[in-house]
């Protein structure tokens, strides 16, 4: 059963925002020149948006062993910011 739910919330997930673009990684940096067309999730240590974000923006700064995250939002946003 757990093995169908799973596969059923992908599929519907897939359905709805088809767009969606989810990142895990240590540090996520969106230089000045660079433009993120889709809603974009991001879980990192520090991240730095310098670009434009033209969809929704998730970040959740983690930060490490410190626990303590950075977030360097300078850019451009067109849409919510979380």
């Amino acid at each position: 059963m757990r093995h169908f739910l799973a596969a059923f919330l992908l599929l519907v997930s897939s359905v709805i925002a088809p767009a969606v673009q989810m990142i895990a990684a240590d540090g996520l940096t969106i230089r000045p020149s660079q433009a993120i067309t889709n809603e974009l999730w991001v879980v990192a240590n520090d991240v730095t948006v310098g670009g434009t974000v033209k969809d929704d923006f998730l970040a959740a700064c983690v930060g490490g062993q410190t626990g303590i995250g950075t977030a360097r939002l300078a850019g451009t946003f067109q849409n919510d910011v979380w």
